[in-house]
C-alpha cells in the first residue's frame, strides 16, 4: 500500500494502521513509540560502532491518521494510472495508504470498542476494536491499529472452514454431486443437529496452528463417533464448531483482560451459508451481523477512507480542523437494507459452553500426548 501511494504521490507516508505493522505505535501519541525508537537506535549504535548509524525515525514513513493528508496525485502518478497530465494540476487528494486488514475494518463499518470484524473462511481472522492497549504478550493475539489509530487485537487461525469443506466433499463424492449441492442438502441437517452433535467432537488441524501451540498437525479428526451420532449433520456441525471454538480460545485471552465484545461483523466464505451466523452468535453470546456487501468489504473500506479524506477537505479545508471523527463518519454510512442479523439464545449458549469445555479438554489431551 505504501509503495503504491508513494508512486502516485511522491510522498513517504503511511496510514497509522499500516505503519503499526512497520514499527510499534504509541497509543498516547498515535505515532511511532518514542521509547522503542530510542532503544532501537541505541542497539544500532552499539552494533554499528563508528559508522554513526542513522536514527530509524529518519527512515520510517511519516504516520497519518484517517482523513489526514496522504498527498496528491502527481504527473508521474497520473501516468501510472493512464490519466492525462492535466490531472496532476487538479490536486486530486489521496487518502493515507492502508493495508487490507484496516480496509476490511472500514468496510465492516467498525470503529467502536467491542465491535469485532470476523472474516470466516478457509482461514479465520477476528479483529477486535480495543479501548486501551493490550497488556503483555500472547501467541494467540496480534496487534495493529485501525485507520484512526484505535488499538486492534487480531486473532488469526490457519484452520478455518477447510475441515468442514472436506467433510462436505466426502459426502458429496459418495453421491456424485457438487460441493454446492452437498451444502444445500447437508446444511439444514447441520442446523437441526444438537449443540453437542450427539457427543461428537472434532479437531480441525489440517495445518499447524501456532497461536494455539498446535504443531505436528496435518490431519483433522472426529472423536466420539458411534452408531447413534454418525450422521452428516453431526459431523459437519462438529467440524465448523471446532473452528469457532478455536476462535473462542483466542478471544478468551481478550475476555480475561476485560475487553468488551458487543457485535461480530461477519464476512468471508462462511457468508455463503449465512445461517451459520446463528451458531456463531450462540457460541459467542453476541450479536452477529452480515452486511449486504460482506464479500466486497475490503474494497468498500478503501473507498470509504478516500471519501472520508474528501469530507475532511470539504468540511474544513486542507488543514482538516473541525471535521467529524472517523467513528462518527462510519456511523452515518448507509448499511443497506439486505443486512442479516442473528441474536444469541441464552439456552443454546449455555449448551455450547458445555461442549466448549469438553473441546478444550480434548485439545489439551491431544497436545500433551504429542509433546
Amino acid at each position: 500500500a505504501g509503495y503504491i501511494a508513494h508512486r502516485l504521490t511522491g510522498q513517504h507516508l503511511l496510514g497509522v494502521g499500516e505503519a503499526s505493522g512497520v514499527f510499534p505505535i504509541s497509543q498516547a501519541t498515535l505515532d511511532y513509540d518514542a521509547d522503542m525508537i530510542a532503544k532501537f537506535d541505541e542497539l544500532m549504535t552499539e552494533e554499528s560502532g563508528s559508522l554513526n548509524a542513522t536514527s530509524i525515525l529518519e527512515l520510517l514513513p511519516k504516520v497519518r491518521l484517517a482523513g489526514m493528508d496522504g498527498g496528491t496525485v502527481t504527473k508521474e502518478g497520473a501516468a501510472i494510472l493512464g490519466l492525462p497530465d492535466s490531472f496532476a494540476s487538479r490536486n486530486i487528494p489521496v487518502a493515507p495508504a492502508e493495508g487490507d486488514q484496516v480496509a476490511a475494518l472500514a468496510g465492516s463499518l467498525i470503529a467502536d470498542p467491542g465491535q469485532v470484524a470476523c472474516s470466516f473462511g478457509t482461514s479465520v481472522c477476528a479483529n477486535s476494536v480495543g479501548d486501551r492497549p493490550f497488556k503483555g504478550v500472547s501467541a494467540a493475539v496480534d496487534h495493529f491499529c485501525a485507520a484512526d489509530g484505535r488499538p486492534i487485537n487480531m486473532i488469526w487461525l490457519v484452520n478455518g472452514t477447510t475441515f468442514m469443506n472436506s467433510t462436505v466433499d466426502m459426502f458429496a463424492s459418495a453421491t456424485d454431486i457438487t460441493r454446492s449441492q452437498a451444502f444445500e442438502t447437508i446444511m439444514p441437517k447441520v442446523l437441526e443437529a444438537p449443540p453437542d452433535c450427539g457427543g461428537l467432537l472434532a479437531l480441525p488441524f489440517m495445518n499447524d496452528e501456532p497461536g494455539l501451540n498446535v504443531t505436528k498437525a496435518g490431519s483433522a479428526g472426529l472423536y466420539g463417533l458411534n452408531a447413534t451420532n454418525a450422521s452428516a449433520g453431526n459431523a459437519v456441525k462438529a467440524a465448523i464448531l471446532s473452528a469457532m471454538f478455536n476462535l473462542q480460545l483466542g478471544s478468551d485471552v481478550l475476555t480475561d483482560q476485560g475487553y468488551p465484545r458487543t457485535e461480530l461483523i461477519l464476512s468471508g466464505g462462511v457468508t455463503k451459508t449465512p445461517e451459520l451466523g446463528q451458531i456463531l452468535a450462540d457460541v459467542f453470546d453476541a450479536k452477529v451481523t452480515l452486511f449486504d456487501a460482506a464479500e466486497e468489504g475490503t474494497a468498500w473500506g478503501a473507498a470509504l477512507m478516500g471519501a472520508y479524506r474528501h469530507s475532511v477537505l470539504q468540511a474544513a479545508g486542507t488543514d482538516g480542523d473541525g471535521h467529524e471523527s472517523w467513528s462518527n463518519y462510519l456511523s452515518r454510512v448507509d448499511k443497506g437494507e439486505a443486512n442479516v442479523e442473528f441474536y444469541p439464545d441464552a439456552s443454546r449458549h449455555e449448551a455450547y459452553n458445555e461442549v466448549y469445555a469438553k473441546y478444550k479438554q480434548l485439545l489439551k489431551d491431544v497436545i500433551s500426548q504429542s509433546t
